[in-house]
C-alpha cells in the first residue's frame, strides 16, 4: 500500500494482505481534505453562532472549571457532582488567557468544537475510502453529510468533549487498520497513543484503549514478539499517564467528587439486567430513527462481512476490527444509561453519536454503489 502522509496519516486506500482483497488505489488530494475540513468547520460554527442563550448541563461547568485551573488563571471548585476527565479541558485552557467573559468562553469553546469537527470529517473521508468502494469525491460527500448531520451537530452546540472523542476514535481506527495490515511499529504506537488520549478526554473510551491494546499487542505477538513487548509497554505508559493526569486535575478541582461516572458505578449497573435491556432498546431505537435506518444497515453489512465476507464494502478483517472497536463503546453507553433518572437517558444517543460515524459511512457507501441505492442514499443525504 502506498501512502501520502504526514505522521503516517494515509491518503491512499488499499488492502494489501492476502486477507484484504485489492481495492481502489485512488487518493484524496490533501487540498480537498483541507476544503472539506474548512467547509464542515464553517457549517458547524454557523450552526452555533446565532445562540442568544446557552443550555448548561453539569458537563459544561466541569469542562470550563478544569480548563480554568489548568490555565493557571484561578481556581474553580466543583462540589458534590460527578467527575470528568481533563483532556478536552486542556485544549480549552488557552481561552482563559484571552478572556474571562462567560459568553466569550462558551463561544470560543463552540468554535473549537467546530474546528475539531472539520478535522474529524477529513479523517472520516479517508476511512470511508478505505472501507467502501466509493471514489474520492463520493467519500468526501459522505463524510461531510455525516459530520453535518443533526446527531453530529450537537457536539458543536454544547461545551462537551464529544467532538474530541470522535476525533480520537477515528484516528485510533485508522492507525489500528494501518498496523493490522502492515505491522509498522509507528502505526501501532500511534494507535495506542490515540486511544490513551481518548481515555484522557472521556472515561467511556477506556474500553477503546483496552481493545486497541489487545489488538495491536496480539497482532504483533504472532510475528514480532519484541514489537509486541514494546507496544504493551506503551499501552501501560499511556494508561498510567492518562490516569495520573486525570487524578491530578480532579483532586485539585473537585471538593466533593461524585461517583456517577466512575467504573465502579457503571459496573453496579450490570446487576440490573432488565434496566440494561430497556436502555439497549431505547438506544438502538434512537440510532435507527436519528440516522434514517443507516445505523442498522451499517451494522448488518459489517456483521455480514465479518462472518462470511462480502463482494463489496469492507473486507472481513476491516469489518471485524471496526466492530471490535465500536461495539464495546456502544455497550458501555447502554450500561451507563440503565435505570437513570433523566427521561432523555431512556433513549440516550449522545455517547454513541460520537463513535458511529464509520458505521454510517459503510452504510452510505453501500447504498451509493448498488443498483437503485444511489437514489435512496440521495434521499437520505438531503433529508
Amino acid at each position: 500500500m502506498s501512502t501520502d502522509s504526514l505522521d503516517d496519516a494515509p491518503i491512499v486506500t488499499a488492502r494489501c494482505s492476502e486477507e484484504l482483497p485489492p481495492t481502489s488505489s485512488e487518493r484524496i488530494a490533501w487540498y480537498r481534505l483541507v476544503v472539506l475540513s474548512v467547509g464542515v468547520a464553517s457549517g458547524r460554527a454557523l450552526f452555533s453562532a446565532n445562540r442568544s442563550f446557552f443550555n448548561v448541563s453539569p458537563d459544561d461547568p466541569a469542562a470550563l472549571g478544569m480548563a480554568r485551573w489548568i490555565s493557571g488563571t484561578g481556581p474553580w471548585h466543583m462540589f458534590d457532582v460527578s467527575t470528568w476527565r481533563p483532556g478536552y479541558s486542556t485544549l480549552l485552557a488557552p481561552l482563559f488567557w484571552l478572556t474571562d467573559g462567560s459568553e466569550q468562553l462558551i463561544r470560543g469553546a463552540l468554535f473549537l468544537n467546530a474546528i475539531i469537527g472539520g478535522i474529524s470529517a477529513s479523517i472520516l473521508a479517508l476511512l470511508v475510502l478505505r472501507l467502501t468502494d466509493l471514489g474520492p469525491t463520493a467519500a468526501l460527500v459522505v463524510a461531510a453529510a455525516i459530520a453535518l448531520a443533526p446527531s453530529s451537530l450537537s457536539a458543536s452546540a454544547n461545551v462537551w468533549s464529544e467532538s474530541l472523542v470522535t476525533l480520537c476514535f477515528l484516528c485510533t481506527c485508522w492507525y489500528v487498520f494501518e498496523f493490522y495490515e502492515h505491522l509498522r511499529s509507528r502505526s501501532g504506537t500511534l494507535a495506542v497513543l490515540w486511544s490513551s488520549i481518548g481515555m484522557t478526554v472521556h472515561a467511556r473510551l477506556l474500553p477503546l484503549w483496552a481493545t486497541v491494546a489487545v489488538i495491536v499487542v496480539g497482532r504483533a505477538f504472532l510475528e514480532r514478539r519484541r514489537l509486541a513487548g514494546l507496544l504493551a509497554a506503551w499501552a501501560v505508559v499511556g494508561f498510567a499517564a492518562s490516569t495520573a493526569y486525570a487524578d491530578f486535575v480532579v483532586e485539585r478541582v473537585w471538593a466533593e467528587p461524585g461517583d456517577t461516572n466512575t467504573l465502579g458505578a457503571v459496573a453496579r449497573q450490570l446487576g440490573k439486567p432488565l434496566a440494561v435491556l430497556d436502555a439497549a432498546i431505547g438506544q438502538v431505537w434512537y440510532q435507527l430513527v436519528s440516522t434514517l435506518m443507516l445505523f442498522g444497515v451499517g451494522v448488518y453489512l459489517l456483521i455480514r462481512a465479518a462472518i462470511r465476507g462480502a463482494p463489496a464494502g469492507p473486507s472481513t478483517t476491516h469489518a471485524r476490527l471496526l466492530l471490535a472497536l465500536t461495539l464495546p463503546l456502544v455497550g458501555l453507553s447502554i450500561v451507563f444509561a440503565a435505570e437513570r433518572g433523566r427521561p432523555d437517558q431512556w433513549i440516550y444517543g449522545r455517547y454513541n453519536d460520537a463513535v458511529v460515524w464509520p458505521v454510517l459511512g459503510v452504510a452510505l457507501g453501500r447504498l451509493l454503489t448498488t443498483a437503485g441505492g444511489s437514489r435512496r442514499a440521495l434521499i437520505i443525504l438531503t433529508t
